[in-house]
């Protein structure tokens, strides 16, 4: 292909060309005597296309931006413009044609290379000849267009935005924020129409898992022009409702890569960057070079598919740790709960032994108590019994001396009057006898009488001896029972305590044990859950390296021989390479 000198749209035209046009333009028509001369507009066109038709205006290189494209009966129509940096208004302007026998080709070419859609926005390097109307004016045809150009000036526009997005410190906002650990509450950015989306949606609510995630649609286009003012919309509205979802998704199926220059815009990145809450990329494409817009995201994915697996993989992982947690639950409960076990048996028998003790000592003193109450009565009875006995004694030994006095004196009073009577008359013997008949009855009389008042005597002793004895017997028999009965309850209650508590405590160490045996049932069939049979079961797979469990890449090299555990078999492979999300 011969040097390519590409020109800009103004000015267009070579100087003795321009200035020959301008003379034909401008000079005016000979000045006539009689009228003014002056030609058709039909024939000033027709001398402006015959002016133009030089070879300095045919196939040349120019540079331009398009700013509109349609299409008509299979004709590619352009308008290119020219704009300087910092200009609101073009600086040049023309439209441009590619004819339907070129269209397809050269089009089809451009995007193939380019990877990006023939349209506005995009600067493009193309070989063109000016043509001239006389109905429709002036105008460029295009035969060929350098995709190069288009793709070095793409690359440099986008590598000046990153530059931007880094100096305003857009690239690092997205990856500060923290993703849930489960992250339910989605708000999803597709169109419509993506296959992604479906595919996104289906391994969400994929039976094989048991988690339950709740998704939102915000439709937007993902492609064409208007793709990236919708996402910028759709996120603005996600972010003024940030509390109501956990992560931002945005997803769109495969295509070509011109499907995908929207995710260029800065715009969109700027937005994802600036979103309050982790924003996840699956845009479906198949190269390794990034997007701005998964650049500024908090972490991009290849496939809708790899977005929603990671959501099922981060629900799994913490499935793995809360199992992890129940273990160390269970083995931490079942040690409080031997610990208890044993402090609530050592405290029942310290318990047990210590109300014995109380109750023996309790038992022993009352037991000397209710002794002495029952031997008090029979001290006191014996010492009444000595009282009265020596009170009898001595009444007896009265009585008795006083009738021994008082037969002494009878008797010397008998002997005085037998002597006085032995001498005297007949008539003083006869008082004699009669008084000494007298004194013998009064001697008989005082004896019977003496008998009465000695029995009597004793008599009231012996009643009031009775009534002494029965009265203070039945006081000592009161205060016997009192004793007794104050006893006996207290031993009772005593006993009853004694009772109520070693029942309450076995009761409760029963139920203690009955609800930590509930509890360490409900472990295990929770833990039987996961066994890891019953995961291979489920579908899930266990991977080894050298005998050992692979739980992360590190350490995986090429060549290494994993072996795959599956459920009903064991697949041998060899790592190809190992590549990091």
């Amino acid at each position: 292909m011969p040097a390519r000198r590409p020109f800009a749209l103004y000015p267009l035209l070579p100087k003795k060309t321009a200035f020959c046009l301008m003379q034909t333009l401008v000079a005016p028509p000979p000045i006539r005597n009689t009228a003014r001369a002056f030609i058709s507009l039909y024939e000033l066109n027709a001398r402006i296309k015959t002016t133009l038709q030089q070879p300095a205006l045919t196939r040349v290189w120019v540079v331009a931006e398009v700013s509109k494209r349609s299409e008509s009966k299979g004709h590619t129509y352009l308008e290119l413009i020219q704009k300087e940096p910092g200009e609101e208004q073009p600086r040049a302007q023309i439209k441009a044609c590619i004819w339907h026998e070129q269209s397809a080709g050269i089009v089809r070419a451009f995007e193939t290379e380019t990877g990006i859609a023939l349209g506005s926005g995009h600067k493009i390097l193309f070989c063109a000849s000016v043509q001239f109307s006389e109905r429709h004016g002036i105008s460029l045809v295009i035969h060929e267009i350098d995709p190069t150009y288009t793709l070095g000036d793409l690359a440099r526009q986008k590598q000046l935005n990153l530059e931007r997005l880094r100096r305003e410190g857009l690239l690092d906002r997205q990856p500060a924020l923290t993703l849930p650990m489960v992250a339910q509450r989605l708000a999803v950015i597709t169109s419509r129409q993506a296959f992604g989306g479906g595919d996104f949606f289906t391994t969400l609510k994929n039976p094989s898992h048991p988690y339950h995630f709740s998704g939102r649609h915000f439709p937007a286009a993902v492609q064409g022009d208007a793709a990236a003012p919708e996402m910028v919309a759709q996120l603005e509205r996600i972010g003024a409702q940030a509390d109501l979802f956990d992560a931002v998704v945005i997803v769109r199926g495969g295509g070509q890569k011109s499907d995908f220059h929207a995710f260029e815009n800065y715009h969109l990145a700027r937005a994802i960057a600036l979103c309050p809450l982790p924003v996840l990329t699956g845009i479906g494409h198949a190269w390794d070079e990034k997007t701005l817009s998964e650049l500024a995201s908090h972490r991009h994915f290849i496939t809708p598919t790899a977005v929603a697996e990671h959501l099922v993989g981060l629900s799994r992982h913490l499935d793995g740790r809360l199992d992890k947690a129940r273990l160390v639950i269970a083995r931490l409960a079942r040690e409080v709960l031997g610990a208890g076990t044993a402090r609530l048996e050592g405290a029942q028998h310290q318990l047990g032994g210590a109300a014995r003790a109380l109750l023996g000592d309790r038992h022993e003193k009352l037991a000397g108590l209710v002794d002495a109450t029952r031997r008090a009565p029979l001290f006191f009875l014996a010492g009444k019994r000595e009282l009265f006995e020596r009170q009898r004694s001595h009444a007896t030994y009265l009585i008795k001396n006083s009738f021994g006095r008082q037969h002494e004196q009878l008797q010397r009073v008998g002997e005085a009057l037998a002597k006085a009577s032995e001498g005297g008359t007949e008539k003083s013997t006869h008082y004699l006898a009669h008084l000494q008949m007298m004194l013998v009855q009064a001697s008989r009389f005082h004896v019977r009488y003496g008998h009465e008042q000695l029995r009597h005597r004793q008599q009231e002793l012996r009643m009031e001896s009775l009534e002494l004895t029965n009265t203070e017997l039945l006081l000592l028999d009161n205060i016997a029972q009192i004793v007794h009965d104050h006893g006996r309850r207290r031993t009772e209650g005593n006993r009853q305590l004694l009772d109520w508590v070693a029942g309450n405590l076995q009761a409760t160490v029963s139920m203690v044990l009955t609800g930590q045996q509930q509890a360490l049932a409900l472990h295990e069939a929770r833990v039987a859950q996961y066994d890891p049979v019953q995961m291979l079961r489920r579908g899930y797979s266990l991977t080894y390296a050298n005998g050992q469990l692979v739980r992360s890449p590190e350490g995986l090299r090429p060549g290494t021989e994993l072996t795959t555990r599956l459920e009903n078999a064991i697949v041998v492979s060899k790592v190809i390479a190992v590549e990091k999300p």
